[in-house]
């Protein structure tokens, strides 16, 4: 009976030891994502599952691949776009931050042709002045991405992790 007893104590200690370890990693390190969409194809496709650190305020660059909580508890991963204190809009499906464009050679040329060219993938929209705690945020599929521009602005603190490491599928297991 007494080795009973021994067993059970030592299962329910790694029992709490492991729940605390969880919660610590899934707190201060990574949290576990599954993208829930096409949004962010050809880089992340639906269902792609994995892990992305969790989120430091003071070290952000444009095209980091982020995780940002909207309205409803609803969570998106996209990619930034435009930085605090910016001005961004977009001519004729060129992007242009502070009236300069940019190149985004993340984007894939066959998939861009695939869906009308580079002319009509991002469609234009009006200039949007970026506050000092805003970022404006996108998909890399952009004719099938809800993001910044019909959502508006996110601010610094909706950020919740960025990058990702990719687990599943594990052909494509990576960094991204």
């Amino acid at each position: 009976m007494e080795k009973i007893k021994t067993e059970v104590i030592s299962l329910l200690k790694t029992f709490a030891f492991s729940l605390v370890f969880v919660f610590l990693f899934t707190s201060f390190i990574a949290q576990p994502i599954k993208v829930d969409g096409s949004s962010m194809y050809p880089t992340l496709k639906d269902k792609d599952v994995g892990f992305s650190q969790v989120f430091n305020k003071s070290n952000i660059d444009r095209f980091d691949i982020v995780i940002v909580e909207a309205e409803d508890n609803k969570h998106f991963v996209k990619r930034i776009i435009g930085l605090p204190n910016e001005a961004i809009k977009c001519v004729n499906g060129t992007i242009y931050i502070d009236d300069k464009p940019i190149v985004e050679d993340f984007l894939s040329d066959d998939y861009m042709n695939s869906q009308g060219g580079k002319d009509t993938f991002t469609s234009d929209f009006a200039e949007v002045n970026l506050g000092e705690d805003e970022i404006f945020i996108m998909g890399d599929n952009r004719p099938n991405s809800s993001d910044s521009r019909y959502y508006g602005a996110f601010k610094l603190g909706d950020i919740t992790a960025k990058n990702i490491l990719r687990i599943f599928p594990i052909s494509e297991f990576g960094f991204k």
